[in-house]
C-alpha cells in the first residue's frame, strides 16, 4: 500500500480523579502515533513509525528504470515512425501499380479494338445498338446486297449517259494501272500510207472521175448539161 501522507502527533494523557475531594495526578506519558492517509481515502493509525532511510542505490535504480522506460518510449515512436513511412510507401507503389495495369488495358483496347469487351463486375449491362427500340429498320442480307448492286448500275448508266451528252469531257480514268491502244496504231489496223502516196492517190483518182464523167457526156447526148458554176453562158 502506497503511502501518501504521515502524520504523527503526541498525545498527552492526563486524568483527573477526584477522590474523597482529593484531587490526584497522575503522571502524563507522551507517546508517538503514526497517521497514514491512503490513496484510497482510508487512514491508518499505527504506534511503530518506520525508521527505515532510502537507501541511495534504490533511487538510482528508480532513475536507471526511468531512463530505460524513456529509451523504450524513444524506440517505439521511431518504429512506429518507420512503420508509417514503410506503409506510405507501400500504399504508393500500390496505387502506381494499379495506374500502369489501367493504362496498359487502355493501350490493348485501343490497338485491337477486334477483341471483346470483357468486363468483372456481374450486374454491368449494355444495349444494342442496332436493336434499340428507335434503331432504323434492318434489311435481310439478301435485301441488302440487291440494293448495293442496283445503285451500283444506277451509277454506272449515269456516267455513260454524261460521258454521251458532253462529249467534250475529257476521259477520266480512276484506275492507276488502265491503259489504252491507239486505234490507228494496233496490229490489225491497215498499212497506212505516206503523206505523197495519199496525195497521189488522190489526183488519180480525180483524174478517173473527169474520165468518167466526159465518157458520159459522150455516151448520152440527150442528157442536157448540168452547170455548177453561176457565171458560165454560152
Amino acid at each position: 500500500m502506497r503511502t501518501e501522507e504521515v502524520l504523527s502527533s503526541t498525545c498527552a494523557k492526563s486524568n483527573d480523579v477526584n477522590a474523597g475531594g482529593r484531587k490526584t495526578e497522575e503522571a502524563i506519558t507522551e507517546e508517538a502515533v503514526i497517521v497514514t492517509v491512503a490513496i484510497d481515502d482510508a487512514i491508518l493509525f499505527s504506534d511503530e513509525a518506520d525508521t527505515s532511510v532510502p537507501s541511495l542505490d534504490s533511487e538510482s535504480e528508480g532513475d536507471e528504470t526511468e531512463d530505460e522506460w524513456d529509451s523504450d518510449d524513444g524506440e517505439e515512436m521511431e518504429d512506429d515512425d518507420e512503420d508509417a513511412e514503410l506503409d506510405e510507401g507501400l500504399a504508393e507503389r500500390l496505387r502506381i501499380l494499379a495506374d500502369a495495369r489501367a493504362l496498359k488495358n487502355l493501350a490493348t483496347a485501343f490497338l485491337h479494338p477486334e477483341k471483346p469487351v470483357s468486363t468483372t463486375d456481374g450486374i454491368a449491362f449494355g444495349r444494342n445498338y442496332f436493336e434499340r427500340p428507335s434503331a432504323p429498320e434492318r434489311m435481310e442480307d439478301e435485301d441488302a446486297d440487291e440494293l448495293a448492286e442496283i445503285l451500283e448500275d444506277a451509277m454506272k448508266l449515269k456516267k455513260m449517259a454524261r460521258a454521251y451528252l458532253h462529249p467534250e469531257d475529257p476521259v477520266v480514268v480512276e484506275d492507276a494501272t488502265c491503259c489504252g491502244r491507239n486505234y490507228f496504231g494496233r496490229a490489225s489496223a491497215p498499212e497506212v500510207e505516206d503523206v505523197e502516196e495519199a496525195n497521189e492517190r488522190a489526183h488519180v483518182l480525180a483524174d478517173a472521175k473527169a474520165l468518167k464523167k466526159s465518157a458520159v457526156d459522150y455516151m448520152h447526148p440527150e442528157i442536157g448539161v448540168k452547170s455548177t458554176d453561176g457565171a458560165c453562158f454560152g
